[in-house]
């Protein structure tokens, strides 16, 4: 089964194909340029549910568990 290439790849693409070009982009780069944009605004919004709520959560239940904190967060510390 072929994949599509990485966004960044048809980015790349689209951006070599005009960087010693006067010339406007033509409309099937333009056509690629949005669907790359659509596709990333989509990863865009996993990462950030990835980040923002899963990653969270989940450092949540390792502090409670008693886990080790990562050393690149602050823990939240509780008045007892």
């Amino acid at each position: 089964m072929n994949s599509p290439p990485a966004i960044g790849d048809r980015v790349g693409f689209i951006v070599g194909g005009q960087r010693m070009s006067s010339a406007r982009p033509t409309q099937t780069q333009v056509a690629q340029y949005t669907a790359a944009a659509q596709e990333f605004e989509t990863v865009l919004a996993h990462l950030r549910q990835l980040i923002e709520v899963d990653l969270a959560r989940l450092e949540k239940q390792m502090e409670a568990a008693g886990g080790p904190l990562d050393t690149c967060r602050i823990p939240e510390w509780k008045d007892q």
